[in-house]
């Protein structure tokens, strides 16, 4: 019995912890539990690419269409993630300094639209927040907290906290390591964390 022979060969993919890397490096995230939550995939699965040599087609058409990275540079690792003549439309956002419980504003960041997307913001509803060598990214649509990290403020005073929503309109709100059960009323909720940057 003869084969089929693929008249167009399957070229060699460079997937594992090559195309892991890769993800990391354009998504900023480092850790495979954050690339997991930003791709929406399993931990494990990530492990599972890493273990077998393995890539993602449609993680790498996902990345391309939302953010214009380059499939040759995803796929195989060679040429640059985005083309040099493409152009991204960027914003400019606020940032302001978070210190001893006050706000005030220090400057602007820039930051293209396609990186906001992909975390789900949009630039009239996102605060910019710098505390110590992070930049948090604040969803101003999210003041409903559920479980994560938002900017709250308690009697004028602004803070970044942990929180979980518990039974009877209760919050569990973590400060400076201890956790602490308020009213939902007790707490203004300004925003939810979406994303954040760290400074080596």
């Amino acid at each position: 019995m003869s084969s089929l022979q693929a008249q167009i060969p399957a070229p060699a993919y460079v997937g594992g912890k090559p195309f892991i890397e890769r993800l990391m490096q354009i998504t900023g995230k480092n850790s495979h539990g954050q690339l997991a939550d930003v791709i929406g995939v399993p931990k494990s699965t990530i492990s599972t690419w890493s273990e077998r040599g393995n890539l993602s087609y449609e993680i790498v058409l996902r990345l391309h269409l939302a953010l214009g990275v380059s499939v040759e540079w995803l796929s195989f690792g060679t040429g640059e993630p985005y083309e040099s003549n493409r152009v991204l439309a960027t914003e400019s956002l606020t940032v302001s300094t978070l210190k001893n419980g006050e706000l005030e504003e220090t400057g602007n960041l820039s930051l293209d639209e396609k990186t906001l997307e992909v975390y789900g913001l949009l630039a009239d509803s996102t605060l910019v927040i710098e505390q110590s060598d992070t930049r948090f990214f604040i969803d101003k649509n999210e003041t409903n907290p559920t479980s994560g990290r938002y900017l709250i403020d308690v009697d004028g005073n602004f803070s970044i906290n942990q929180i979980q929503r518990l039974p009877g309109k209760k919050l569990a709100v973590e400060f400076n390591g201890s956790t602490l059960t308020v009213d939902e009323g007790d707490i203004k909720v300004l925003g939810r964390v979406a994303m954040s940057m760290i400074r080596d």
